[in-house]
């Protein structure tokens, strides 16, 4: 069903907002050429990435809609941690490499992947697909704000 609901919006919307909405992943790679979305339901909440010649194939977490719960969850603890806050300000000014943040940051490898992950969970990081091949950038997601709103507005 998710399959067909992102074959419904690439009829109205660019491919990149699609593979954006999807799996918040910004391609902005010359040789890539096709992208292949796989949504699945057992790697809530993440998204995974393998590339293969000029392909992306990005397995993504379809989101359950009977579960906004868990949503609101993912995005208090996302929220709720110091570091990730200032990871989350960081990021918010432009995209940065992982060791960029590490060097900004001031904490383990371990610790700001660990944190990364936390925020990508809760959609409130994107990471940009360059060229430069085992290189991600990362930005925060400033359209989070409003979906964190209706979720809200939802819950209460």
């Amino acid at each position: 069903a998710d399959a067909e609901s992102k074959r419904k919006m690439l009829e109205e919307e660019a491919r990149e907002k699609v593979i954006l909405h999807a799996s918040r992943f910004i391609v902005e790679s010359e040789t890539v050429q096709n992208v292949c979305l796989i949504p699945s339901l057992h790697i809530q909440p993440m998204a995974f990435l393998d590339h293969l010649k000029d392909t992306l194939y990005i397995t993504y977490s379809v989101k359950n809609p009977n579960n906004e719960r868990n949503e609101l969850l993912r995005f208090k603890k996302a929220l709720g941690d110091e570091k990730r806050l200032k990871i989350l300000e960081f990021l918010s000014h432009e995209s940065h490499t992982f060791t960029n943040i590490v060097s900004e940051i001031g904490m383990a490898k371990g610790n700001i992947h660990h944190h990364l992950s936390i925020l990508r969970g809760a959609g409130l990081v994107n990471i940009h697909i360059r060229d430069e091949r085992n290189t991600f950038y990362y930005s925060a997601n400033r359209e989070i704000a409003e979906e964190f709103r209706m979720l809200v507005d939802q819950f209460l």
